[in-house]
C-alpha cells in the first residue's frame, strides 16, 4: 500500500477521538469537583458534561458519597457505646442519602435499647431511641450477640439486622433469635426465634417459634425465617417430634418426684399428631377393660403411653430418662396390668428387681 494513502487513512481514523477529547473547561471543572466532593457538585458536572470521559468516575464517586459508610463495625460499636455506656452494644454504620448513620442495640439487666445516630458538622446526634423490657434477660437467661450485623432494605424500608443466642438455666435450652429493626420508625422491629436444646456435637435441634408473631407472610418475616433456616447447626424438627418433646417436658415438670417420693402422678394429654401417639400405635400393647398401654423409648426417654378407651384420648402416664447402661442402671424393662386399671412397672437395677404400681384411673402410685 502507498505510504501516503496509509497516512491519510490513519489521520481519518483518529478524527473521531480528537473530536470527543475533553476540553480545558471540562478538565478544570473535573479537578474542581473532585477537590471539593459533594452530591451537588457531582450533579452539576454530570449535567454539564453527560458524555465526558470523566462521567463514569464522577458517577461512582457520587454513589460512594451517597451510600458507602467510611466507618467500620468497630467504629460503629465505639460510637454507639459512647451513647450507651451501661449496655452491651451491637452496632452498624451505614450511609443513606449522603448522611452518615449508626444504628445500634444495647442490652443490660433491664432489657434492650434501640438507638439511631446521625452525623452533622457538630458530631453525632441521637435521632431516635426507645427502650423495651426484655423478659429473657430479666428471667436469668444469658446471651451473646452472634454473626455479623448489617443494613438491608426490605419492601422499601431500611432495617438493621442482627442475631443473638440466649442460653437458659442449665445450659441445655437455647434460643437463637434473629432480629430486624427499622431505626427510622420507632417500635418497627421484627424478630423470629429458633428454640430448642443443645446437642453433644455443639449443634441444636428445635423449632422456629412463630406462634406469637402476626403477619408471618410479610416480607420481613419471610426474610427472617429464610435466614434462620440457613444457619448451620440449627436443625428444625418435624411437628410431631416437637409435640413429643413438649409433652415429655411438661410431664417431667409436673412430676418432679416421680422417681423418688411421689404418691400420685399427673398425666398429660397427647396430641394425635405427636410422634408419641404415632409410635404408640406400632407398639405391643397391654390391655385391660378401660385402658391399653405401651412402653417404648423415644427422644432419650422411656415412656408409658396409655389409651383411654372411653374418651379416645392418648395419655402420657410415665416418663423417665432412658437407661443407657442395662447392666448397672435403673431399667424399666416391662409393664403389665395387675387388675382392671393398675399397671405394674417392672424394673431391673443391677441384679435386683422392683415394681411400681400405677393406677391409671386414680393416678395413684405405690412403690
Amino acid at each position: 500500500m502507498n505510504l501516503k494513502i496509509s497516512a491519510a487513512l490513519f489521520a481519518l481514523a483518529i478524527l473521531p477521538l480528537s473530536a470527543t477529547a475533553q476540553t480545558k473547561a471540562e478538565t478544570k471543572l473535573y479537578q474542581k469537583t473532585v477537590s471539593k466532593p459533594s452530591v451537588a457538585s457531582f450533579d452539576k458536572f454530570l449535567k454539564k458534561y453527560p458524555s465526558s470521559v470523566y462521567a463514569a468516575e464522577i458517577q461512582a464517586r457520587k454513589d460512594t458519597l451517597l451510600i458507602i459508610s467510611p466507618y467500620s463495625l468497630e467504629d460503629a460499636v465505639q460510637i454507639m457505646s459512647a451513647q450507651m455506656p451501661d449496655y452491651r452494644v451491637k452496632a452498624q454504620a451505614w450511609r443513606s442519602e449522603g448522611i452518615d448513620r449508626v444504628s445500634g442495640i444495647g442490652f443490660n439487666d433491664a432489657g434492650c435499647r434501640y438507638m439511631l445516630l446521625e452525623k452533622d458538622k457538630n458530631g453525632w446526634n441521637v435521632v431516635s431511641q426507645y427502650d423495651v423490657e426484655d423478659d429473657d434477660v430479666k428471667s436469668g437467661g444469658s446471651f451473646d450477640f452472634v454473626d455479623s450485623t448489617y443494613v438491608i432494605r426490605i419492601a422499601g424500608r431500611e432495617y438493621v439486622r442482627f442475631n443473638r443466642l440466649i442460653t437458659y438455666a442449665g445450659g441445655d435450652s437455647l434460643e437463637y433469635a434473629a432480629h430486624l429493626f427499622c431505626p427510622k420508625e420507632e417500635f418497627n422491629s421484627r424478630s423470629l426465634s429458633f428454640v430448642g436444646r443443645k446437642l453433644a456435637d455443639g449443634s441444636a435441634e428445635g423449632r422456629i417459634d412463630d406462634g406469637l408473631e402476626s403477619g408471618m407472610d410479610t416480607p420481613p418475616m419471610i426474610f427472617l425465617r429464610s435466614e434462620l433456616q440457613k444457619v448451620e447447626g440449627l436443625h428444625e424438627l418435624p411437628t410431631g417430634t416437637i409435640l413429643t418433646d413438649e409433652s415429655i417436658r411438661w410431664w417431667i415438670e409436673k412430676n418432679p418426684d416421680a422417681l423418688t417420693t411421689a404418691k400420685s402422678i399427673r398425666f398429660g394429654q397427647i396430641p394425635e399428631e405427636s410422634s408419641l401417639a404415632l409410635t404408640y400405635e406400632s407398639q405391643k400393647k397391654e390391655s385391660c377393660a378401660k385402658f391399653r398401654a405401651a412402653m417404648f423409648d423415644i427422644r432419650d426417654y422411656t415412656v408409658v403411653v396409655a389409651y383411654d378407651r372411653s374418651s379416645g384420648k392418648y395419655l402420657l402416664a410415665w416418663a423417665e430418662p432412658e437407661c443407657k447402661d442395662h447392666k448397672n442402671g435403673r431399667l424399666l424393662n416391662n409393664i403389665y396390668f395387675e387388675d382392671g386399671s393398675t399397671l405394674v412397672l417392672f424394673y431391673y437395677h443391677g441384679k435386683k428387681t422392683f415394681k411400681y404400681r400405677l393406677n391409671l384411673s386414680s393416678k395413684s402410685l405405690r412403690r
